[in-house]
């Protein structure tokens, strides 16, 4: 898809209608390409119900935190991302490299 970026930065508006009227061209055809981006993402990785809350409360184990980062890393040998394999469990890439380094010690 082509985008008019220049029409903001061509030569001054006669009216304050044209301006209102050729910024709202340019966000339609912006807003376009965004959802354009995402459905493209979400055909390759996947659509994942994001719900992560930090500080949720919920707490795991040694053991469960093993099991998870297990997976993860079965996850990546298949392709996934890391962001895609963490997903599925509903914790952060960065909690899974923070417990990843924390249970290598």
């Amino acid at each position: 898809m082509q985008t008019n970026d220049h029409v903001l930065n061509s030569a001054p508006a006669n009216t304050y209608g044209a301006t209102i009227s050729r910024f709202m061209n340019w966000a339609s055809e912006r807003i376009a390409k965004e959802v354009e981006d995402n459905e493209r993402i979400e055909k390759n990785g996947g659509k994942v119900d994001f719900l992560y809350h930090a500080g949720s409360g919920v707490t795991y184990t040694d053991e469960e935190k093993a099991a998870i980062i297990k997976t993860v890393d079965e996850l990546r040998e298949q392709g996934y991302t890391v962001v895609a394999a963490t997903n599925r469990f509903r914790i952060h890439n960065t909690t899974y490299y923070t417990w990843k380094r924390e249970l290598n010690k």
